[in-house]
């Protein structure tokens, strides 16, 4: 694999770029920023804008975004500089969703919970938001998440299926 290393040109100009396992540079320290590589891409940062590399050093995805989560089981997501909201991308960096959504708040068992204007919903791994949405909406575990909408809870199954009644107050 490759490493990150940081090269001191002057007291005041450095930059990021990548070491193989013999200590030869093999992407120019020419970044701002830069993260470790993750699926066969690395987070680059440049003038406050993130975007991504491939092993050969090649822009993957355009440096223009205000955030970028790791890509995991081949999938991402940025945040749009203008609009500051987050959309999916696949590992083939299409972009899976629109920029909609506020918050990317966890990831379990093949869903994303996802929060837009307040709600929260479950996003499939094709960009498919699932299940409708909700006040509060646990991830996944052993198939099965606690949701709540208007104060009552509930819990749904990974298919959808209301399998406890969202009429229970949290006690």
């Amino acid at each position: 694999g490759l490493a990150t290393v940081i090269v001191d040109f002057d007291s005041n100009t450095f930059g990021y770029g990548f070491i193989d396992r013999n200590n030869n540079i093999v992407i120019e320290p020419k970044f701002q920023y830069a993260y470790a590589f993750s699926e066969g891409t690395a987070i680059v940062k440049n003038y406050d804008r993130l975007g991504m590399i491939d092993t050969n050093g090649n822009e993957v995805l355009p440096i223009k975004y205000i955030d970028i989560t790791p890509m995991r089981n081949g999938r991402f997501f940025a945040v749009d500089a203008l609009s500051e909201k987050a959309a999916l991308f696949d590992n083939h960096f299409r972009q899976l969703t629109p920029f909609v959504y506020d918050k990317i708040l966890s990831f379990n068992e093949d869903f994303y919970v996802v929060e837009r204007d307040s709600m929260k919903t479950y996003l499939d791994t094709k960009g498919k938001e699932r299940f409708g949405f909700y006040d509060i909406a646990a991830p996944f575990t052993d198939g099965y998440a606690m949701v709540s909408r208007n104060g009552k809870y509930g819990i749904i199954n990974n298919r959808g299926k209301v399998v406890l009644p969202i009429q229970y107050d949290n006690s």
